[in-house]
């Protein structure tokens, strides 16, 4: 399990200590995978910057002492000479030195046939599409046992099928692996390949906090909509298009939807 309680998280300017994201309480199960959606600004990446360690805050995130996390940044640094198989394999040949070369050899196998890779396994990375090196990331930190993935905009910069066909391989895994998946993400055409559905918004002090967390279902009838694109039309700002109602959201989350704190 992971379990997130971001009291605060705040940024000097100017001198002057201002609040960019609070109030963020959540509890994620293996075998779920998480969606991140938001406005501009309300602190996506802080966030995970949080989760990840990267950052400091005030709270605390908790998870099993032999969970490890992975972060899968929007544009993977992999070796551009390398090959896809030499990429996975010594990715896992280097962090388990202990091992058998048999053992990874059957672990990149395995990585690669379940993220559809073993077609371009000679091809050298400098010469695969994005959402191949999506995978390939993926796979490169599968192998490292990771039980915790985090990856921020996977599906940027792809077309509509292969950003979908990314999503549902994501998820997947998640649930064949037993792992905690959150991702960041700007798409809302594959929401519903996701477990959980995590929206943050600006509050009326411009500080980023949860305005709802569940199933995306859920997510259709709490913000009254029928499509998930007119869930950001409603949390945007109205300088940013939209209807301006983040904080009251925010506020409605924080009476109505504490059962899963």
């Amino acid at each position: 399990m992971l379990r997130i309680d971001i009291e605060s998280k705040s940024r000097y300017q100017k001198l002057k200590e201002r609040v960019i994201i609070k109030d963020i309480h959540l509890k994620l199960e293996p075998g779920t995978s998480t969606l991140v959606l938001g406005t501009s600004g309300a602190g996506k990446s802080t966030v995970i910057s949080c989760i990840t360690g990267n950052t400091r805050f005030r709270g605390k995130v908790k998870h099993d002492k032999k969970s490890r996390i992975a972060y899968i940044a929007q544009h993977p640094a992999l070796n551009m000479d390398e090959t896809v198989y030499e990429a996975v394999y010594y990715s896992g040949k280097y962090d388990h030195p202990g091992v058998s070369g048999k053992h990874v050899q059957d672990e990149t196998e395995r990585l690669m046939d379940m993220l559809g890779l073993e077609n371009i396994r000679h091809n050298k990375i400098k010469n695969i599409s994005g959402g191949q090196l999506k995978r390939t990331a993926i796979a490169c930190e599968l192998i490292r046992k990771t039980d915790i993935l985090i990856m921020d905009e996977p599906d940027s910069g792809l077309d509509a099928g292969v950003a979908w066909r990314l999503s549902e391989h994501i998820c997947d895994l998640t649930h064949r692996e037993n792992k905690i998946t959150l991702v960041i993400s700007h798409n809302t055409t594959n929401i519903n390949h996701y477990d959980n559905l995590l929206v943050l918004a600006k509050d009326s002090d411009n500080a980023g906090s949860v305005c709802f967390f569940g199933s995306p279902k859920e997510a259709l009838s709490w913000f009254s909509v029928s499509e998930y694109h007119e869930i950001l039309l409603k949390i945007n700002s109205e300088e940013d298009e939209g209807y301006g109602l983040g904080p009251s959201y925010i506020n409605k989350y924080k009476k109505e939807n504490f059962r899963i704190i």
